[in-house]
């Protein structure tokens, strides 16, 4: 098995509106969205690396509110040479503090290679949204259902839990 990877994601919402990461698998050039954050490095805390991944990825500042949900997720790699990987990923809700630079739909990012903007939540049934399962539990966070706090899937073979 991989080597765990702990990853921290940010739940910021406007307007009725998901902040999203849109981008392109490299092994089958489909589409997704993933919430912005990132690693957390060695001895740093959760809560701080959330904060610098925001700070690298929206140049903002942010509060760092509730854990929401821990998603565990193995899968193939994102590159077609790319080794098995297993996240834990840490789910929280955040609220910027600075203001979020945007330009009519385009969310601007200092990094060249994300592409953020407003996903409405209304729409995140047809998202593809990475981790897979990340999707529903999102639909039933913004819609006040009853959701696990811990959710598993294992994207490397035929049966995901």
């Amino acid at each position: 098995m991989p080597k765990r990877e702990l990853i921290v994601r940010a739940i910021i919402t406007q307007d009725d509106c998901l902040l999203v990461n849109e981008g392109t698998h490299h092994q089958t050039s489909q589409h997704y969205y993933a919430l912005p954050g990132g690693h957390v490095e060695d001895g740093e805390t959760c809560i701080a690396a959330l904060q610098r991944e925001l700070q690298e990825e929206l140049a903002i500042e942010c509060d760092v509110e509730d854990l929401c949900f821990v998603m565990e997720h193995l899968y193939s790699g994102r590159r077609e040479n790319d080794a098995p990987r297993h996240e834990l990923t840490l789910y929280f809700k955040a609220t910027a503090t600075s203001a979020i630079q945007q330009t009519d739909e385009k969310v601007i990012s200092p990094e060249s290679t994300k592409n953020f903007r407003w996903l409405p939540i209304d729409s995140l049934g047809e998202a593809a949204l990475l981790p897979e399962i990340s999707r529903e539990v999102l639909q039933k966070y913004f819609s006040h259902q009853q959701i696990s706090n811990y959710a598993f899937q294992d994207s490397t073979s035929e049966n995901s839990n």
